[in-house]
């Protein structure tokens, strides 16, 4: 009977939490336990948990803190939701998606139930209020209220031991011990890492200076006085048997008129373009030569299934120019194709420049077109509505990217901190050399004088040391230049969803670029340029 810790946070909380995936799984394996748990309140970093948990040949455990309106009377209480399977996994996406909005109604979260394990925090709902009233009528009412609501329900043991002694007999209790660090001697890291994110210092508290991930040992100490309590944990982690499923990216349909085939759109629309083309270019007495790359090109286009992303680009781009917005020629390989030349979607002849087109698509080596756009910046808004339009707004969303504490800043977070003064803190981080990607160790190595500033300086010495720890770790959540995915169903039945601060009419994925594919998505690359870069644009966009 493996008891685990049921409360983990790692990095991509941001809210103070230092944990690494790949440290936290690392440090689960040297431990010995054959389960472990994530439970951050996005899943911005669940399908890389997954990933790593089946590696190391560990079970993993996919949790999600919600607050919820109305949980216990009318107030919002704390829960964490477990998937118990994959059906658990697609409600915990739209419930993650949804919370990105604010507190989740009580009522919604008892829609999407199914497959979910639902533990009421304890000491993070109005419980403890109820039991402080000695009124076991109260608990027992509480108690029906949650089988009525709930499928499959604990409630979580409290650091408060005179509250354990009511609801431990009366309630379905699990331990779920809460982890916000590693090691016991990361909790001055931890303290600074908190202060870095303007989070209240509650380093007096107990659970704050116990957040540690502890051994197997000396979790069952800890709530060895509750052993019913040990063994419903225990149950909780039996049930779950999650197998995320990772399938290949699938293109959304462009929509045809009713009796026409994406396939036959793309061919007419091409043959149209490079009759213009060749007529515009003056290369008419070209046209077989033009015509059998074309042909050939369709042919392989079709092969890979890819007749759709074509027609996606080719409208967005063609209502890019109808509405007068600079428009860039295209760039990277997508220049060797002459269906794309025809579509207008690139102003390059491949055949004049002798590209080659398997540099753009091969079809023995499969793998997704990849066609950069640059458009002007001041039309950004625009160009993101017309395709949240087009396709849906809930199938329409821009994608995550994290800021990280790198080199230069992380010494000025670090040292405001740590009340070094403004100057001092500038100085330092001056002596990084200004190289592109750079980090701390190598900075050491490479500048003398931030050795001999950490011998002479205690309080530089304490600054390096802790930005030594925290380098690298997510700083804050944006959204990435210019990736885009368009589904052909609800993003929420793929990735979990959240609002983005920076369109109002758009949403963000909460999963990385670098996962978006995994979980049948396609990227489509928006590049939007400053208007320094429009004079360049804009003779290209008059050449035509």
């Amino acid at each position: 009977m493996e008891l685990i810790p049921l409360f983990v946070e790692s990095n991509f909380q941001m809210n103070g939490s230092n944990i690494r995936l790949e440290q936290l799984v690392k440090k689960a394996v040297s431990e010995r336990y054959g389960s472990l748990a994530l439970t951050d309140s996005r899943l911005h970093g669940a399908l890389r948990f997954y990933r790593l948990c089946q590696k190391a040949g560990i079970k993993p455990i996919l949790g999600l803190q919600l607050k919820i309106e109305s949980l216990v009377e009318d107030t919002v209480g704390k829960i964490i939701a477990y998937a118990k399977n994959n059906e658990g996994y697609l409600n915990l996406l739209k419930l993650a998606s949804i919370s990105s909005y604010g507190n989740v109604p009580f009522e919604k979260l008892c829609s999407l139930q199914s497959e979910l394990i639902i533990v009421i925090l304890t000491d993070q709902s109005k419980l403890p209020a109820i039991t402080n009233q000695k009124n076991m009528d109260q608990l027992i009412l509480f108690k029906s209220l949650m089988n009525e609501s709930f499928n499959n329900w604990y409630v979580s043991l409290s650091m408060d031991d005179a509250i354990n002694t009511q609801i431990y007999n009366t309630l379905p209790t699990v331990p779920i011990h809460v982890v916000r660090y590693l090691q016991k001697e990361d909790f001055e890291v931890h303290k600074v890492l908190k202060a870095i994110f303007n989070q209240p210092d509650t380093s007096l508290l107990n659970e704050e200076q116990e957040a540690y991930f502890p051994t197997k040992k000396e979790l069952q100490e800890i709530y060895s006085l509750f052993p019913q309590a040990i063994k419903n944990a225990s149950d909780l982690v039996d049930q779950i048997n999650l197998q995320i499923e990772m399938t290949p990216a699938s293109l959304p349909k462009y929509p045809v008129k009713q009796g026409v085939t994406s396939k036959d759109y793309l061919r007419a629309l091409t043959i149209k373009g490079l009759e213009k083309r060749l007529l515009k270019t003056r290369k008419i007495n070209q046209k077989t030569k033009y015509e059998s790359r074309l042909m050939y090109e369709l042919k392989v286009i079709n092969s890979m299934g890819y007749n759709d992303y074509f027609l996606i680009v080719w409208d967005f781009v063609r209502y890019a120019k109808q509405q007068g917005f600079l428009v860039g020629p295209g760039r990277g390989s997508a220049a060797a194709s002459l269906v794309s030349y025809c579509l207008g979607i690139t102003n390059v002849d491949p055949i004049e420049f002798d590209l080659v087109f398997e540099r753009f698509l091969n079809p023995e080596r499969v793998s997704m077109p990849d066609i950069d756009m640059d458009f002007m910046q001041a039309r950004r808004g625009e160009i993101i509505d017309y395709v949240v339009e087009k396709y849906g707004r809930n199938q329409v969303a821009q994608i995550i990217t994290f800021g990280k504490l790198q080199a230069k800043g992380v010494i000025r977070d670090v040292a405001r901190v740590l009340d070094m003064p403004y100057s001092q803190a500038d100085a330092m981080a001056k002596l990084i050399p200004d190289e592109l990607g750079i980090n701390l160790k190598d900075s050491y190595e490479k500048e003398p004088k931030i050795k001999e500033l950490c011998d002479m300086d205690p309080k530089a010495a304490r600054v390096w040391e802790y930005s030594l720890a925290l380098e690298g770790l997510n700083r804050n959540a944006g959204t990435h230049a210019a990736g885009v995915v368009i589904s052909n169903e609800p993003l929420w039945k793929k990735t979990p969803l959240f609002k983005s601060t920076g369109l109002e009419n758009a949403l963000a994925t909460q999963y990385s670029g670098k996962y978006v594919e995994d979980v049948d998505l396609i990227k489509f690359d928006f590049f939007f340029q400053k208007q320094t870069y429009g004079s360049f644009i804009s003779r290209v966009h008059n050449s035509r």
